[in-house]
């Protein structure tokens, strides 16, 4: 049996602003419900939308991984989108540059 999830007047806020077709940044202490409002939206948003889910860093990203299974759903953290930006147009950067190359290159998309 599924767990029922109370979600806070915010957190239901911000699936609905998502649902609506706006773009939404999640910026929040730990604990204070990211994740569960990150699955709640990717549980209630339509299979053909696309969701880009991007995280600090590594540990959080393989958190989110687990807890999030929907296939329309790319989970990441900042420095593996911008890697994964860079070599789609062919460019490359070592670690420490990466986030400044793809601000400077400005490659096109094609996860969203």
């Amino acid at each position: 049996m599924d767990k029922i999830i109370n979600l806070s007047v915010e957190q239901q806020h911000f699936i609905e602003v998502a649902l609506s077709g706006k773009n939404i940044l999640v910026d929040a202490c730990i604990g204070s419900g990211k994740t569960t409002a990150i699955q709640q939206l990717c549980a209630a948003y339509p299979s053909r939308k696309k969701i880009l889910y991007l995280t600090y860093n590594k540990l959080l990203k393989l958190d989110a991984k687990a807890k999030i299974h929907q296939r329309n759903i790319t989970v990441t953290n900042y420095h593996g989108f911008a890697y994964m930006l860079l070599r789609s147009c062919g460019e490359s950067a070592g670690m420490p540059d990466l986030i400044q190359k793809v601000l400077r290159v400005k490659p096109y998309d094609p996860l969203l």
